[in-house]
């Protein structure tokens, strides 16, 4: 889910950023929470399952990887569909335009690390 929220909030700056209109940005936003609603569907039912079954069963292994696979193709969608929207080639030149400022540059790597450290490093909450 991190991955998912951090996604978004990128998406969303780009689509600021490169002036993207009221329609592309409304398949943006279904496509965001497609993703969201499929990986809580997904966390939903891989708690059911464990609570239902504690030792492995075959069985519900297949259903917990039938749900990560419906979250996996809603997010391969939805990437689809960013990149359909904001690499056209009018705004793949804006977007090389944060390559031009170095400041913008190195806030959009910084950023980008600060992402990585809060999704790979930051513990997870224990239940």
């Amino acid at each position: 889910m991190r991955i998912h929220g951090l996604a978004c909030c990128y998406v969303l700056f780009f689509a600021w950023k490169t002036e993207v209109g009221g329609g592309e940005l409304a398949v943006l936003l279904l496509a965001m929470g497609l993703v969201t609603a499929a990986e809580a569907m997904n966390t939903s039912i891989e708690r059911l399952c464990d609570f239902v079954e504690k030792r492995h069963v075959r069985q519900i292994g297949m259903i917990k990887d039938l749900a990560a696979g419906a979250v996996l193709l809603s997010a391969a969608f939805a990437a689809m569909a960013g990149v359909a929207i904001l690499f056209s080639p009018k705004r793949w030149a804006l977007l090389w335009g944060l390559a031009e400022s170095p400041w913008r540059l190195a806030a959009f790597i910084a950023s980008l690390i600060f992402s990585g450290l809060l999704i790979f490093l930051v513990p997870l909450r224990k239940e």
